[in-house]
Protein backbone atom coordinates (compact mmCIF):
# COMPACT_ATOMS: atom_id res chain seq x y z
CA UNK A 1 0.00 0.00 0.00
CA UNK A 2 1.17 3.47 -0.76
CA UNK A 3 0.63 5.16 2.01
CA UNK A 4 2.84 8.32 0.53
CA UNK A 5 -0.58 9.00 -2.20
CA UNK A 6 -3.34 8.53 0.25
CA UNK A 7 -5.36 11.25 1.41
CA UNK A 8 -7.51 11.00 4.51
CA UNK A 9 -10.01 13.97 5.29
CA UNK A 10 -11.35 14.06 8.68
CA UNK A 11 -14.36 16.38 10.03
CA UNK A 12 -16.97 15.59 13.03
CA UNK A 13 -16.33 12.34 13.70
CA UNK A 14 -16.00 11.13 9.15
CA UNK A 15 -13.17 10.34 7.47
CA UNK A 16 -12.87 10.33 3.85
CA UNK A 17 -10.27 8.32 2.18
CA UNK A 18 -8.95 9.05 -1.07
CA UNK A 19 -5.80 7.62 -3.73
CA UNK A 20 -4.54 10.71 -4.32
CA UNK A 21 -3.33 9.34 -7.72
CA UNK A 22 -6.69 8.74 -8.51
CA UNK A 23 -7.95 12.28 -8.64
CA UNK A 24 -9.20 13.53 -12.17
CA UNK A 25 -10.53 16.72 -10.36
CA UNK A 26 -11.97 18.59 -7.22
CA UNK A 27 -14.68 21.01 -8.17
CA UNK A 28 -15.57 23.90 -5.59
CA UNK A 29 -19.43 23.72 -4.57
CA UNK A 30 -19.57 26.10 -2.38
CA UNK A 31 -18.28 25.38 1.11
CA UNK A 32 -18.43 21.62 -0.40
CA UNK A 33 -15.65 19.79 -3.05
CA UNK A 34 -16.84 17.19 -5.52
CA UNK A 35 -14.13 15.01 -6.44
CA UNK A 36 -14.01 12.53 -9.78
CA UNK A 37 -11.98 9.92 -9.66
CA UNK A 38 -10.03 8.73 -12.42
CA UNK A 39 -12.91 5.47 -12.16
CA UNK A 40 -15.61 7.56 -12.48
CA UNK A 41 -16.33 7.48 -8.42
CA UNK A 42 -18.06 10.90 -7.77
CA UNK A 43 -17.17 12.09 -3.94
CA UNK A 44 -18.59 15.30 -2.28
CA UNK A 45 -16.55 16.47 1.05
CA UNK A 46 -17.71 19.00 3.73
CA UNK A 47 -14.12 20.87 2.65
CA UNK A 48 -13.72 23.84 0.81
CA UNK A 49 -11.20 23.99 -2.49
CA UNK A 50 -9.18 26.26 -0.50
CA UNK A 51 -8.64 23.13 2.74
CA UNK A 52 -8.14 20.92 -0.12
CA UNK A 53 -5.52 23.13 -2.33
CA UNK A 54 -3.64 23.19 1.32
CA UNK A 55 -3.46 19.54 2.24
CA UNK A 56 -2.29 18.90 -1.69
CA UNK A 57 0.70 21.80 -1.36
CA UNK A 58 1.93 20.81 2.45
CA UNK A 59 1.00 16.73 2.29
CA UNK A 60 1.52 15.67 -1.59
CA UNK A 61 4.41 18.77 -2.45
CA UNK A 62 5.95 16.12 -5.06
CA UNK A 63 2.77 15.73 -6.84
CA UNK A 64 2.98 18.70 -9.21
CA UNK A 65 0.67 17.49 -11.39
CA UNK A 66 -2.50 18.83 -9.80
CA UNK A 67 -2.84 21.96 -10.35
CA UNK A 68 -5.68 24.80 -9.74
CA UNK A 69 -7.56 26.25 -12.38
CA UNK A 70 -9.20 29.25 -10.99
CA UNK A 71 -11.29 29.50 -8.55
CA UNK A 72 -13.15 26.34 -8.89
CA UNK A 73 -10.79 23.56 -10.11
CA UNK A 74 -8.28 21.46 -9.32
CA UNK A 75 -7.28 19.27 -12.10
CA UNK A 76 -5.23 16.54 -12.67
CA UNK A 77 -2.67 17.52 -15.37
CA UNK A 78 -2.07 13.78 -16.60
CA UNK A 79 -5.51 13.34 -17.58
CA UNK A 80 -5.57 16.68 -19.73
CA UNK A 81 -5.88 15.63 -23.58
CA UNK A 82 -7.50 18.75 -24.85
CA UNK A 83 -7.64 22.29 -24.35
CA UNK A 84 -9.62 25.21 -26.42
CA UNK A 85 -9.15 28.29 -25.97
CA UNK A 86 -11.68 29.68 -27.97
CA UNK A 87 -14.41 27.59 -25.88
CA UNK A 88 -12.35 28.95 -22.34
CA UNK A 89 -12.69 24.36 -21.78
CA UNK A 90 -10.41 21.70 -20.95
CA UNK A 91 -10.95 18.22 -21.22
CA UNK A 92 -10.14 15.38 -19.05
CA UNK A 93 -9.93 11.69 -19.88
CA UNK A 94 -11.34 8.85 -17.26
CA UNK A 95 -9.94 5.35 -17.42
CA UNK A 96 -12.90 3.95 -18.74
CA UNK A 97 -12.20 7.07 -21.80
CA UNK A 98 -15.17 8.95 -20.53
CA UNK A 99 -14.65 12.79 -21.61
CA UNK A 100 -15.21 15.50 -18.69
CA UNK A 101 -15.33 18.68 -20.11
CA UNK A 102 -14.61 21.69 -17.89
CA UNK A 103 -15.42 25.49 -18.22
CA UNK A 104 -12.63 27.68 -17.17
CA UNK A 105 -11.43 30.97 -16.65
CA UNK A 106 -9.29 32.29 -19.32
CA UNK A 107 -6.08 33.47 -17.18
CA UNK A 108 -6.34 29.81 -15.65
CA UNK A 109 -6.36 28.23 -19.23
CA UNK A 110 -4.05 30.89 -20.40
CA UNK A 111 -1.56 29.50 -17.78
CA UNK A 112 -2.70 25.85 -18.55
CA UNK A 113 -1.36 26.05 -21.83
CA UNK A 114 1.41 27.75 -21.90
CA UNK A 115 2.96 25.18 -19.58
CA UNK A 116 1.91 22.62 -21.69
CA UNK A 117 4.11 24.13 -24.84
CA UNK A 118 6.73 24.54 -22.68
CA UNK A 119 6.41 20.58 -21.20
CA UNK A 120 5.35 18.79 -24.70
CA UNK A 121 6.59 18.66 -27.96
CA UNK A 122 4.37 20.81 -30.49
CA UNK A 123 3.63 21.27 -34.34
CA UNK A 124 2.91 24.63 -34.15
CA UNK A 125 5.37 26.52 -32.86
CA UNK A 126 5.01 30.59 -34.21
CA UNK A 127 6.90 30.70 -37.72
CA UNK A 128 8.98 27.59 -37.80
CA UNK A 129 5.92 25.67 -39.81
CA UNK A 130 5.43 25.94 -43.28
CA UNK A 131 1.77 25.99 -44.18
CA UNK A 132 2.63 26.36 -47.55
CA UNK A 133 3.35 23.03 -47.72
CA UNK A 134 -0.29 21.88 -46.45
CA UNK A 135 -1.33 24.42 -48.95
CA UNK A 136 0.46 22.41 -51.95
CA UNK A 137 -0.70 19.25 -50.41
CA UNK A 138 -4.28 20.83 -51.24
CA UNK A 139 -4.03 22.11 -54.01
CA UNK A 140 -2.64 18.46 -55.45
CA UNK A 141 -4.92 16.74 -54.05
CA UNK A 142 -8.10 18.91 -54.56
CA UNK A 143 -7.07 21.27 -57.15
CA UNK A 144 -7.37 24.35 -55.39
CA UNK A 145 -4.99 26.16 -52.53
CA UNK A 146 -6.23 26.28 -49.03
CA UNK A 147 -5.59 29.38 -47.51
CA UNK A 148 -2.48 29.34 -44.78
CA UNK A 149 -3.06 29.53 -40.95
CA UNK A 150 -2.01 32.50 -39.61
CA UNK A 151 -3.91 32.45 -36.40
CA UNK A 152 -2.73 30.83 -33.34
CA UNK A 153 -4.14 30.45 -30.13
CA UNK A 154 -2.40 33.39 -28.24
CA UNK A 155 -4.88 35.43 -30.15
CA UNK A 156 -8.24 33.84 -28.56
CA UNK A 157 -6.90 34.62 -25.09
Amino acid sequence: MKTKSNMCLYRCGEIYMLNFDDALFFEADDHYTRIRTVQGVKIMVPFCLGEIEREIRSKFSEHNNMIRMGRKYIINYNSVFHMNAIKQTVSLSDSHGQVITLNVSKPALRSLMQQARNSYSTIMQGESVDFDVEAKTNEEDYGEAAPPLTESVDDYL
